[in-house]
């Protein structure tokens, strides 16, 4: 029985096939264990960003739409402001 597992490691071509074939399918399993986890947790896969977004992705887009008229408010209030205090040309 060792005979023959030696045997087999002596011949290269199937090694190297088998490296291969491991390698592929370890890379495969891992992108459908990224894929699944993503769905699970609601954030967009790296791979594929076809499927709707989860509701946290709702609200995060709420508070940035908040975020951005605050920040629009702040900007028009300090224009406002710097007018008062520039000097006539």
């Amino acid at each position: 029985m060792d005979n023959a597992f030696f045997n087999l490691l002596d011949n290269t071509n199937l090694v190297l096939l088998l490296i291969i074939v491991t390698t592929a399918v370890a890379l495969i399993f891992i992108i459908v264990i990224e894929h699944i986890y993503s769905h699970i947790k609601g954030k967009k896969s790296l791979k594929t960003r076809s499927y709707k977004p989860a509701k946290s992705y709702k609200i995060y887009d709420e508070i940035e739409k908040e975020n951005r008229v605050k920040r629009r408010k702040k900007l028009k209030q300090q224009n406002r402001t710097r007018k008062w205090f520039l000097p006539y040309n």
